[in-house]
């Protein structure tokens, strides 16, 4: 935070709805998978309004359409082996696949049935301001190769990294949602697949990781508070988003002092990025958001250091008045 205060760099920490410290809260930054809570949400409601059956079953082939090796450091692998071999998954261990693993493909594959338009209406009604429409982020990977014509060979790379860097947000997100549309119908093959990660250099993944939807920390606040105090939506969304969000509890050392805790993180090459929530058995509530996207792809021992960190950070700001206050004075100087 010193090193970037004023890059590319916020952070917003609540304590029992104390602002503790904030730097750059209302600078809009890309989300990467953060973005997902939302998308979480409106699966939560329309699971709850019983347009969606949480328990059907859906044949993994349908998730795996929307899968690109390589592409999401290997969560959508992960996920998958936690299955076994079972061949079918219902929805709601879908979305948990999103939330916990950060499964690209299963968030393309639940945009898909949950209607990309009806997930945007979404950041209306709750209340956010600062907050590009939400598309499917690894759709987006494949816009270089359609500028292109389809050629493999990317003769005239040059002219299609300024292409795609300086293409119109609209038609950005139009494109992501026909190709969304488009492998749904028709997938593509595996070896159509392996060549998308092969031909975009890491310029190709720096514009694309910056040109994912963007918000800001303050935005992002106000969606931790709303689940951090199972007030704002009905008891029947959070029969399902809970289920969804607070993977953590399923930890016996967690249940033991907290009453509650979700998170989502969300990174790239660039990005690193943090959104969680927590209240303990002693009714204590913290919302902690963390975004980034001032790291190179040469900081690969800078973004471990940071990744382990957080999971102290945020206990140590739940169990320490000391840490609290430590906290409240270097935000504090930032800001100065």
């Amino acid at each position: 935070m010193k090193e970037n205060s004023n890059n590319e760099v916020a952070i917003l920490v609540k304590y029992n709805g104390e602002i503790l410290g904030q730097c750059n809260e209302n600078k809009m930054l890309p989300l990467a998978s953060v973005a997902k809570i939302i998308v979480a949400i409106e699966f939560s409601k329309q699971v709850a309004e019983r347009k969606l059956i949480a328990s059907n079953l859906i044949n993994i082939k349908e998730i795996e359409k929307y899968f690109i090796p390589n592409s999401d450091g290997g969560s959508y692998q992960e996920w998958l082996k936690t299955l076994g071999d079972r061949e079918q998954v219902t929805l709601l261990e879908v979305a948990q696949g999103m939330i916990h693993y950060s499964s690209n493909a299963n968030t393309s594959y639940l945009m898909n049935i949950l209607g990309i338009e009806n997930t945007n209406k979404l950041l209306g009604e709750l209340q956010l301001k600062k907050h590009e429409n939400i598309f499917p982020a690894t759709e987006a990977l494949y816009i270089p190769l359609k500028l292109n014509g389809y050629d493999q060979n990317f003769s005239n790379i040059e002219y299609i990294l300024e292409k795609f860097e300086k293409m119109d947000s609209n038609e950005y997100y139009r494109e992501s949602i026909a190709l969304n549309e488009e492998w749904n119908r028709n997938p593509l093959s595996k070896e159509h697949k392996n060549q998308i990660m092969n031909k975009l250099n890491l310029d190709f993944q720096r514009i694309w990781s910056n040109r994912m939807p963007k918000s800001t920390a303050n935005e992002y606040m106000s969606i931790l508070e709303k689940l951090n105090s199972k007030t704002f939506f009905p008891k029947d969304v959070h029969n399902y988003l809970d289920k969804i969000m607070e993977q953590l509890m399923l930890n016996p050392r967690n249940q033991e002092w907290l009453k509650h805790a979700g998170q989502k993180g969300g990174s790239t090459l660039n990005i690193l990025n943090s959104a969680f929530y927590a209240e303990d058995i002693r009714n204590n509530k913290l919302e902690v958001v963390f975004f980034s996207n001032c790291l190179e792809e040469k900081d690969v021992l800078k973004r471990r250091k940071l990744e382990k960190s957080l999971n102290a950070f945020h206990i140590q700001l739940l169990k320490s008045e000391a840490f609290r206050n430590s906290v409240r004075k270097n935000l504090k100087s930032l800001n100065q």
